[in-house]
């Protein structure tokens, strides 16, 4: 899921950003040491370690040691990491050939990712990835067909016709600076700030004002040129140079931002969601565009849940959308978001969502320099990582994904990891790199 890390001088002023699904380093980030390792905790099933049961509470080292790591991304069933600064490793589940290593049997294993070189930033979709190189060049595999106008074969499901288990060009995109994955959608940042977007567009995911998928990379509507990106499971973000930020796609938890976004989708009778077709600003309480974002992250693993984290300048980071099980970290929030969808009212009984952006409660806070650096929004819970490699997580605990050793849900974060450089939100497990033993 997504991580998103941002970079500061003493002074407090930010000097770089980065905000992908798969961050991409566009300024110089910390040194790793060559004695961090990969720890990983949560469901066993879904992407997380094989401790001998279901689900692992407490970070479990992943052995043996996958060498010098510089980026980690996790999705709802599977794990990528560069190492050696420019291949890709993969384990867990491969029923999509998601994992990307030319066959379709999953491993808890590390496999090495057919045919990749060079590569820079990756990104992790619902059974499907995608591959930055340092030439600008971006590859996917995984499930690629989603039923678009250019191949309409129903592929709700996996079959061979479906998915590419190795790396596949796409050849109508170049110069591109950053990548991102939804569930059935991928997003590139181009150097001239256009973001281009494909895939199935079912609640606008897309951003063209269409409910069209697509095979091909078409650009997204928004206003002024794109400095990150980031995308939940069926909608989008993107931090635009003028410092506003965008969204676009279904808003059922408020996860768009804006209240305004209060109109079924029209693209089922008998589905009452709320998105928005192009993008909209996200306000803050007072109705104006939020001001001062710095890295975005957007989560959510179904169409039941989705929300946002933003950091702010001053250290501050803001969470806004699905709050059923505390990803918000603010225990305020407490409302409902859309009383007049049954269909959603019922995936969420507690119905505990906002469509503004809230502060999160008890992380911590160095005067005149901001503490936290990186954040990550997973299916249901919520990451953030302090300038001291302090790795605070909270919100959904069901499976174990927050790693304090418990299955029980924190509405406020908790310091559960130190040493950590790189860190990454799953559907219900979680990812990091530590020094830690």
């Amino acid at each position: 899921m997504a991580r998103s890390k941002a970079f500061f001088l003493s002074t407090g002023v930010v000097i770089g950003v980065v905000s992908v699904i798969g961050a991409l380093t566009l300024f110089a980030r910390p040194v790793i040491a060559q004695s961090a390792a990969v720890y990983s905790w949560g469901s066993s099933s879904n992407g997380g370690p094989d401790c001998g049961s279901s689900a692992c509470p407490s970070p479990q080292q992943l052995s043996p040691p996958l060498g010098k790591v510089s980026s980690l991304d996790a999705a709802n069933s599977f794990n990528l990491a560069i190492t050696n600064k420019t291949t890709v490793k993969s384990w867990g589940q491969n029923d999509c050939g998601q994992l990307g290593d030319g066959n379709t049997t999953p491993t808890d294993s590390v496999v090495p990712v057919l045919g990749l070189s060079g590569v820079i930033a990756t990104a992790t979709g619902e059974g499907s990835a995608i591959a930055l190189t340092s030439g600008g060049a971006v590859y996917t595999w995984g499930h690629l067909n989603y039923g678009t106008a250019a191949d309409p074969t129903d592929c709700s499901t996996c079959s061979p016709a479906c998915y590419s288990a190795t790396p596949t060009q796409v050849m109508s995109l170049s110069g591109v600076q950053a990548v991102a994955a939804g569930g059935k959608h991928f997003y590139a940042l181009l150097q001239s700030g256009a973001v281009m977007a494909w895939g199935d567009n079912t609640y606008g995911e897309l951003g063209d004002g269409t409910t069209t998928s697509s095979s091909s990379p078409a650009a997204v509507d928004l206003p002024s040129p794109a400095m990150a990106i980031s995308s939940g499971n069926i909608f989008g973000d993107a931090l635009l140079s003028n410092g506003e930020l965008m969204t676009w796609g279904d808003n059922d938890f408020g996860q768009l931002g804006n209240p305004n976004v209060d109109s079924a989708c029209n693209t089922n009778p008998n589905d009452t969601s709320w998105c928005s077709y192009v993008p909209v600003p996200v306000l803050n309480s007072s109705g104006m565009p939020l001001q001062g974002v710095t890295a975005i992250s957007a989560g959510g693993d179904v169409k039941a849940n989705g929300h946002n984290l933003a950091l702010l300048t001053g250290g501050t980071v803001m969470a806004w959308g699905d709050n059923e099980s505390g990803q918000l970290g603010n225990p305020s929030v407490t409302g409902i978001c859309n009383p007049s969808d049954p269909v959603q009212k019922s995936l969420n009984p507690e119905n505990m969502c906002t469509d503004v952006p809230v502060a999160v409660m008890g992380l911590p806070d160095i005067e005149c320099m901001p503490d936290i650096q990186c954040i990550a929004a997973g299916g249901e819970h919520s990451m953030a990582l302090s300038m001291d490699g302090d790795l605070y997580t909270w919100g959904d605990n069901s499976s174990g994904q927050l790693g304090d050793g418990t299955k029980t849900n924190e509405m406020l974060p908790e310091m559960v990891l130190t040493g950590v450089s790189e860190m990454a939100a799953g559907s219900k497990h979680s990812i990091a790199l530590s020094t830690s033993s």
